[in-house]
């Protein structure tokens, strides 16, 4: 996964917001209150806002020092995902998925 995404971690508030740039969001999703996934027009996720990153994903020094990322729609098996990754300092690489399951009765996403 190349990691092409922009992103912005703001210490004070704990939020880590990974998106992708020039990219119009048309809806977002909450996860666990803590997870907040902007999808497009075309039905990919553009955007992740993570509160409480500290506590979700990793200690603040780390989130201090992203250097890249990248944010990606994954869809499989009755699940709409993300799939995302942070990159630090040095060979620190992180990989995480985040997913949902498509409900029946739910508007389809894609």
């Amino acid at each position: 996964m190349k990691l092409v995404a922009s992103f912005d971690y703001d210490s004070k508030t704990d939020s880590l917001y990974i998106y992708r740039k020039n990219e119009n969001v048309k809806f977002s999703i909450n996860i666990q209150g803590d997870f907040i996934i902007d999808i497009n027009g075309k039905r990919k996720a553009v955007g992740l806002e993570v509160l409480n990153a500290s506590k979700n994903l990793l200690p603040k020094s780390f989130l201090k020092e992203i250097k890249k990322a990248d944010i990606r729609t994954v869809i499989r098996d009755g699940f709409f995902g993300v799939k995302f990754r942070l990159m630090g300092v040095g060979p620190s690489v992180y990989n995480y998925n985040l997913s949902v399951p498509m409900k029946a009765s739910a508007p389809k996403l894609l």
